[in-house]
């Protein structure tokens, strides 16, 4: 699991221009199956923004673009 929040977080720090650099999009894959996981079940989207553009969208539980979610942001 450590190497699937290092590549979230080079993913949310801007160390890739975006998501097209990234080699192996199965480590995606595998970062929203982590989050599947009970220790996680208060997560309920993973989205992924770069220079104002949505590049990475997935919801969790029941909810989707439509459902009111309390956001945190980091930069």
């Amino acid at each position: 699991m450590k190497i699937k929040l290092i590549v979230f977080a080079l993913l949310i720090s801007g160390t890739f221009p975006s998501l097209a650099h990234v080699k192996d999009k199965g480590l995606l894959s595998q970062l929203t199956d982590s989050v599947k996981h009970p220790a996680f079940d208060k997560v309920h989207s993973i989205l992924i923004t770069k220079g104002n553009k949505l590049v990475y969208e997935q919801y969790f539980n029941g909810y989707g673009k439509d459902k009111q979610l309390i956001t945190l942001k980091y930069s």
